[in-house]
Order: C-alpha cells, then structure tokens, then sequence
C-alpha cells in the first residue's frame, strides 16, 4: 500500500513538472520564455506556502518548507529548494560575492537570515518579527540574490559562447524572469513588492490592457527582454547595459520598500516614546524595514558606505527624526542608479492610473 501511495505521488509531482513554458508570454508584460522554466515558477508556492505557515506561527512547518520543498520539481523528480538556492550562490559571482563581503564574509548569508527568523534568534523573537523576516527574508532578499546569481551566470555562458535559448545563456534569463514574476500566487515573486510599493508611492501607470502595474515591473520586463536578446546575440555589452537597467528596478523598488518602513517606525516612535525599544509594534515594522533594506544593503554601500551604515543603524535603533535621515542617505544612491523623483514617486501619494 505504501509503494502503491508513494508511486501515485511520484506520478503526481512528475505531472506538475512536465508543463512547458516555451513560447510562453508573461500575462501583461513584453516577455516570452524561450524555454521551460516551469520548476522555477513553481517554487514560487513554496514562497507563499512558507508565508501562510510563518503568519500562523507554524514554525516547524515553515522550517520544513524552506529545507525540503513541496512544489518544484527538478527533472530528475528530485525536490527544488529555497534553502537550495539560499547557499547555492558562489563568491566569485559579481553579486553574491558583493553580498557575501558585506555580510562578514559569509557566503550563507541568506540561510543565516532566514534561519534566524524559523529559528526566534535575538532580536527577532516576537512571532510577528519572526513571520516578517522569514516572508520578507525569501521574497525580497532570496528571490533577489538568486535572481542576481542567475544574472551572473549568464554572463559566464555568453563569455563560454553557451547561447541556445534552450539551455543556454537566454534559458538562464529565463530563470531570473520566472524568478522575478512568477504565476503561481500573488506573493510568490519579486513582482508584488513591486506592485505594492508603487501602489503605496504613487507610481502605477496604465497598461496596454487599462490595468494599472508598476513602472518598476514594466522595467523589469523590458530589462530581462533585452538580456535575452543579447544572451541570443551573444553580446556582452549590450547584456551588461540591459542588466544594470534590472539592478536600478531592484534599487528603486526596495528604496520605496525601506522607506515605508522607516516613516512606520518614526510614527511609532512619536506616538509612544522618544525611542522605540520598548513598544510593542517596533520589532514587527522594525523586522520589515530591516529585511528590504538587505536586499539592496550592499549596492547602497558600493555607492556610500557611510549611508548604508546610517540606514542600518536608524532601523535597528529608530527615531523621530528617521525617516528624513533615512532619505538623506539614500540620495546618493538614487543619484548614482540615476532613479529620478518622478521614478522613485512620494510616499502616500495618489497614483494616476486608479483601475487596478
């Protein structure tokens, strides 16, 4: 009876993962996947899976998620991940190696972070700031670093002359396009922080559709369309111009994210006290705003470390002046990714598109 289960389970998984995205256009974007990367949508549930356990306080259910993976499926039959890619990366890539370095030399950094939060590691104890740095952990920072890696890594195909949009350099764009997007829950992707952050900034433009998305999401799209065609091309230089394009969407949108919450925690802080420490909602928002920040820590430090520092510091030990400290310090990075006023919007502001 057991092998009898076990094998109509096989049989299941093996099904979900035979699904072929080739020639697949991403819903309301200018993209088509040029190969199958359905396993890496997929593993997009696991990311809400994990989400739903976290806000019910399911820890060992999280944990189990995270470390062994229910719903993508690699073409050996084998389970896909998250913890998988967590400390899949390589120093010498161009961006984990720039995560590592900032994050004391530790090539688990991702692991470490989330762990932390399965795990109530000091100071994120409360189930509330726990659920924040597991969620925030693997949607914004995980899905962003391996996004990265899969950038990284394309360049390297393209340099080794690895261009078949089958399993070559183009496939590995599709990877990071799946990564970014997703399709198979709202919050599975990078795309809804996107989303919510233009949503919360103003910034929603009208779709060919009337739909309103994110000017960030639109970026991304035209970003990734441009690395595959380069990846096709083989032309290094115009997949390197096209890359920096998606790195200034991942500046922009996580810009937006942390200085959500640092004006959260500075009106957390008026309200009760001169500082936050002791205030019951400070480690919830806190846990938020320091896990988006992560995600673009080290690029804001290539420009400034003093900033980045400053940034880090006033989220773990917030203020009443905080969160026009944090926008100060964020100015020469936003200079630097060229990411305008009009780009980067105004927190509470009305959008122009309002049919979303």
């Amino acid at each position: 009876m057991r092998t009898a289960m076990r094998t109509v389970i096989f049989a299941c998984l093996m099904a979900l993962a035979l699904a072929d995205t080739t020639g697949t256009a991403l819903p309301g974007y200018d993209y088509t996947f040029g190969s199958d990367v359905q396993g890496y949508l997929d593993i997009s549930q696991d990311v809400c899976d994990i989400a739903a356990a976290a806000d019910a306080s399911d820890w060992a259910t999280a944990d189990t998620l995270y470390r062994v993976g229910r719903n993508s499926i690699r073409s050996t039959g084998e389970l896909r991940t998250l913890q998988g890619w967590a400390i899949d990366g390589s120093d010498e890539e161009a961006h984990w190696g720039l995560f590592s370095r900032y994050y004391g030399n530790d090539s688990a950094w991702l692991d470490t972070f989330i762990t932390a939060g399965l795990e109530g590691e000091d100071p994120w104890t409360s189930d509330a700031a726990r659920a924040q740095i597991v969620k925030k952990g693997i949607q914004s920072n995980l899905l962003t670093a391996y996004m990265f890696h899969e950038v990284d890594e394309a360049v390297e195909e393209i340099e080794a002359g690895e261009t078949d949009p089958a399993g070559g350099a183009p496939h590995v764009i599709d990877e990071a396009a799946a990564i970014y997007f997703s399709n198979k829950c709202a919050a599975g992707g990078i795309a809804d922080v996107a989303t919510k952050r233009a949503t919360t900034f103003g910034t929603l433009v009208a779709a060919a559709d009337g739909t309103c998305v994110a000017p960030t999401n639109v970026a991304a799209a035209a970003a990734l369309k441009a690395m595959q065609a380069a990846a096709l091309a083989g032309d290094v230089a115009a997949y390197s111009t096209a890359a920096m394009g998606l790195e200034k969407v991942i500046v922009t949108i996580f810009t937006q994210a942390t200085l959500t919450y640092a004006s959260e925690l500075q009106e957390i802080v008026e309200a009760g006290s001169e500082t936050a420490g002791a205030l019951p909602d400070t480690a919830e928002a806190a846990a938020e705003g320091t896990a988006f920040f992560r995600t673009i820590a080290p690029l804001v430090a290539q420009v400034s470390e003093e900033d980045a520092a400053t940034i880090s510091a006033l989220l773990a030990a917030p203020t009443a002046t905080m969160a026009g400290e944090i926008s100060d310090a964020f100015q020469a990075t936003l200079d630097a990714y060229a990411i305008t006023p009009a780009e980067l919007g105004t927190l509470n502001a009305a959008s122009a598109c309002t049919s979303a």
